[in-house]
Formats: structure tokens, sequence, C-alpha cells
């Protein structure tokens, strides 16, 4: 409904459809004509990440998984929520190496990055995440 309405008024706008990437995403579905983009989230939290898979997944597998239930789609991916934990080095070196990883992903065009403090409570008992990109990941400008 929503993008039909849209349409009616603009021919200068893309949708996304963003299930997070979780099992049984496709059965929400809206149809080819609804999606322009495809996203999924992904969020690195180092506590939840062990406590939940018992390691700090890397990208490939974080990723990995949500890209091959949303290839099907047929349609371009984006990460529409990203970030990584801004904890001692582990964003650094969760960064370099998902880096070398993306051309794995021929369809992933576009990643938005949650570079804020995370929304107190959201993630339960643990503490709330800083995902802002630490400044020495990224030098010069």
């Amino acid at each position: 409904y929503f993008v039909s309405l849209c349409k009616k008024h603009t021919d200068n706008a893309y949708y996304v459809w963003s299930p997070a990437g979780d099992n049984g995403l496709d059965k929400y579905w809206p149809g080819e004509e609804n999606v322009d983009y495809v996203g999924v989230s992904l969020y690195i939290y180092d506590e939840f990440e062990k406590d939940y898979y018992g390691s700090i997944r890397s990208f490939d597998h974080a990723f990995g998984e949500r890209y091959e239930r949303v290839k099907q789609f047929k349609k371009p991916i984006m990460i529409a929520e990203f970030g990584v934990i801004n904890r001692g080095d582990l964003q650094k070196y969760w960064w370099y190496n998902a880096s070398k990883s993306l051309s794995k992903y021929p369809e992933l065009k576009t990643i938005v990055y949650f570079n804020a403090i995370d929304t107190v409570g959201v993630w339960g008992d643990y503490d709330t995440p800083d995902w802002s990109i630490d400044p020495a990941i990224f030098p010069g400008k």
C-alpha cells in the first residue's frame, strides 16, 4: 500500500525492504514491484556475540548467512543498519577483516553505518553499545 501510494506522487524514490536478515524473512516479501533494494541489519556487539554464538563472528559469517537468505530476491542488497561496538581494538580489527571480504558479495551495493550510541535499553540486560567509529580506523580525510 505504502509503495503504491508513494509511486502516485513521485518517480524519484527508491524503496527498501529491510527484514533484518533472519530465518523466515521470505514470509514477508512484499513483491518485486514494491522493492528496489533488500536491506539487512548487522550489529557486532562482543558480549552479545559471545553469549549467543560462542564467539565474535567474522563479517563473512555474520553477513554471509544474511546475504544467502536475501539474494534469492534478485535485488541489489544493502546493509541498512550496521554497527561494530567501539571497544578496544575490536572495531579496528573487525573493520579491517570485513573490508577484505566485501568483493565476495557482488550484490552488496550500499552500507549504512549507525555511527552513534544506541538507544538505552534496546539490548536488554546488556550495556548500551556505542557504535561510533573510532577516528583512528580511517585516518586522514
